[in-house]
């Protein structure tokens, strides 16, 4: 709300001396007070209302000067003056008046943020589509085989969605939290996918990348496991969904990956059998 009121002089704020005199000793009296105790507090009220008004450099190096900072600031040469509300029952009577002002205008908070919330929710889940139809491709291109680039996929296509349904159980959302640890998800569990889905991998070999990514999985939903238990939502929400996602992507990628051919080493001839 712009500033548009005009600050009362002190002398219009303050009773007169002698009003403010008769009061204290009203206030004093039955009390074993001296008659003269609160005269340095009259000079003083007096000596303030002849004293100019206050200034922003007349509060500099106290904590007014910070609560005057966040309420009042100045934008085009004009100055706005924040005003908080707080209890307000009837929105509609309260925006119908700051119309009425010139120069007001009403902020609900809550509502802005939403929509500010909104707005990056819906940004943040094009964004994660456009970056899943390019690793997509990148996977097809790399790999040169629709089969293969959709044995990569799938276990991730699977985990994600898993992940979202258990994170949506009892009527509760999505968050743009729970988004970003998807994508945390895609990045670790397409590896788990690319070391399953490798045709060169021999016998021993595979044995050995199995034993790598089972421990590099238990690492990963261990660290992240324990953010689910902290008490940040944000830390919470990316916790818990990486750790399950993780866990997921490891499963699905070993379970739709099993069926898989594994082919073995190639054989030397026998010498002797070739004489």
């Amino acid at each position: 709300m712009k500033a548009c009121a005009r600050i009362c002089p002190l002398e219009r704020a303050l009773p007169d001396s002698t009003t403010l005199q008769s009061a204290l000793e009203r206030a004093a009296r039955g009390l074993p007070f001296r008659s003269d105790i609160f005269q340095p507090f009259l000079n003083d009220v007096a000596a303030a209302r002849q004293a100019p008004l206050l200034g922003r450099l007349d509060l500099k190096g106290t904590g007014l000067a910070l609560k005057a900072d966040t309420l009042l600031l100045q934008r085009r040469g004009e100055w706005v003056a924040l005003l908080p509300l707080r209890g307000v029952r009837d929105a509609g009577e309260l925006a119908g008046t700051a119309a009425s002002i010139e120069g007001a205008q009403l902020l609900d908070l809550k509502q802005e943020a939403d929509s500010l919330y909104r707005g990056y929710r819906v940004q943040a889940t094009l964004f994660a589509l456009l970056g899943a139809i390019a690793i997509a491709l990148l996977l097809l291109l790399t790999l040169r085989s629709v089969k293969r680039a959709l044995d990569v996929l799938v276990p991730l296509i699977a985990a994600v969605a898993v992940t979202c349904a258990v994170f949506t159980i009892g009527d509760r959302q999505l968050t743009m939290f729970h988004l970003i640890g998807l994508l945390l998800v895609v990045g670790v569990g397409s590896n788990y996918s690319l070391f399953f889905e490798r045709e060169t991998l021999v016998k021993t070999d595979r044995e050995l990348t199995v034993v790598s990514v089972v421990l590099c999985n238990f690492s990963t939903i261990v660290g992240f496991g324990l953010l689910s238990w902290a008490r940040s939502p944000v830390l919470s929400a990316i916790g818990g969904t990486v750790a399950l996602g993780a866990f997921l992507s490891l499963v699905f990628a070993a379970i739709l990956q099993s069926s898989r051919a594994v082919p073995g080493p190639t054989c030397a001839p026998d010498a002797s059998a070739l004489r």
